[in-house]
């Protein structure tokens, strides 16, 4: 039960909405939270990972607080903090938005995304969203670019759809980025832009060595099944034990044999309780 409780709470934090204050640290708060979430899925013990402030200290300390390339930065922090877990993970850029949107389905998953805006256009961004803090940006609001360019890097979290205006906004119509500017701004620091508002966007990840994480974890205490395509493959199952409380279930494609009729039956029942619907798409 504490290490589910711990869990928990790390995961709030991660969620949590930073303010990087005058200081130009945008970089540093976007990879960082990519750091611990890279981490977390790989299953890295709570007490083994660094800190998210430890990271984003050590990577200011490395990179200044003017600014910096996040490719750069992202590289090293996948050597320091990454690679030391699993000599598989890679950093990328996504060149397509279902590239992004297959990062964003997986469990936790989360991807960094850094634009470039001149000074009027920055204007206008933060005028919108002062008028109209739970708006949905579109390209039009933005106007002509005049004035000097400068980037911003942000990070998008979740593909849910959006309910605004009385109207219900589907996923692919937009992006949901978690800002660096305090929980003040916005939505609660959240910002909502639709996919076509912004210039200059690129998008990043670290990619880990687990794949189709694009349904939600079945948790069983004491046990963690570690091969998974949905919940058909679920149904064939191995179950490796490990220690009391573990979370953050992992599944991966393989054609292991059943498990036990008493573990089938637990696979069924939690599903049931959580009514996944039949196409096995996540909550």
């Amino acid at each position: 039960a504490m290490a589910l409780r711990r869990v928990r709470f790390t995961a709030a934090l991660n969620s949590y909405v930073h303010d990087q204050g005058s200081e130009g640290t945008c970089y540093a708060h976007a990879v960082a939270t990519l750091v611990v979430d890279a981490l977390r899925r790989l299953g890295v013990p709570a007490q083994s990972a660094p800190l998210r402030s430890t990271v984003l200290e050590e990577l200011v300390a490395r990179f200044g607080n003017e600014g910096a390339i996040v490719p750069t930065v992202l590289d090293w922090a996948l050597r320091t903090y990454v690679r030391p877990h699993s000599d598989e993970a890679d950093c990328e850029e996504l060149e397509t938005t279902d590239a992004v949107m297959e990062v964003l389905e997986q469990a936790e998953g989360k991807v960094v995304m850094d634009f470039r805006m001149s000074c009027s256009q920055w204007a206008h961004f933060e005028a919108f969203f002062r008028a109209e803090p739970m708006g949905i940006l579109s390209a039009g609001a933005l106007g002509d670019p005049h004035g000097r360019i400068s980037g911003h890097a942000v990070v998008i979290e979740g593909s849910e759809d959006y309910s605004h205006g009385g109207a219900n906004v589907p996923a692919h119509h937009f992006w949901r980025f978690k800002n660096s500017w305090g929980g003040q701004h916005a939505d609660a620091g959240f910002y909502h832009v639709a996919r076509d508002a912004l210039p200059g966007v690129r998008f990043f990840a670290i990619d880990v060595p687990v794949q189709h994480r694009r349904f939600r974890e079945l948790f069983l205490p004491g046990s963690r099944p570690d091969r998974t395509l949905d919940l058909r493959g679920a149904l064939a199952l191995s179950s490796d034990k490990v220690g009391e409380g573990s979370f953050g279930t992992i599944f991966r494609a393989s054609p292991h044999p059943a498990p036990e009729p008493a573990v089938r039956e637990r696979l069924l029942a939690r599903a049931a309780r959580d009514a996944l619907p039949a196409s096995m798409a996540v909550k």
